[in-house]
């Protein structure tokens, strides 16, 4: 199956999860090594486009990743399955518990979740320690560009009179 996901493109070729670890995630705590994807391209923009901080943080030098991953070893959770609340930000702990644990376990090579940001949709969470990982294959990185547009503050709406 083809899955998605925009890094920096310095980063290009690292699909070892650093990223996911350094900082922890709605799925996984820090210092556990998992790969965030989309099943397409634009909701890893905008799964990419919510940590954007307009104010500090650079949002040129992005690459749009496409890889094919086997779809043989997959672990599926509905939104259903989680619960009240699991949309929340900050992220439930309890939600990291379940990709830590699906890290640990390295009993699926794919978790299979909603998206918090639009939970008809669903991002793919990979874990390099599973044995299949070396299959993954990039098909294609090309650099993306953010439109500004979707950075904008919201518009406060006027009352009318």
């Amino acid at each position: 199956m083809k899955l998605y996901c925009i890094t920096d493109c310095k980063f290009v070729n690292d699909l070892t999860g650093y990223g996911a670890a350094l900082t922890g995630g709605r799925w996984n705590s820090k210092s556990v090594f998992l790969l965030y994807t989309s099943q397409n391209s634009s909701l890893a923009q905008l799964e990419t486009i919510k940590h954007f901080d307009t104010g500090r943080r650079y949002i040129s030098g992005k690459c749009l990743l496409v890889l094919n991953v086997p779809a043989r070893s997959v672990r599926t959770i509905t939104a259903a399955n989680l619960g009240r609340g699991w949309r929340n930000d900050p992220a439930p702990k309890y939600l990291q518990k379940i990709g830590d644990f699906f890290y640990h376990q390295n009993r699926y090579l794919i978790l299979k979740v909603p998206s918090a940001l639009n939970p008809e949709e669903y991002n793919f969470i990979i874990n390099p320690r599973h044995k299949d990982f070396s299959k993954i294959k990039i098909i294609s990185s090309k650099p993306i560009t953010i439109d500004r547009r979707l950075l904008k503050n919201p518009v406060k709406s006027k009352k009318h009179r």
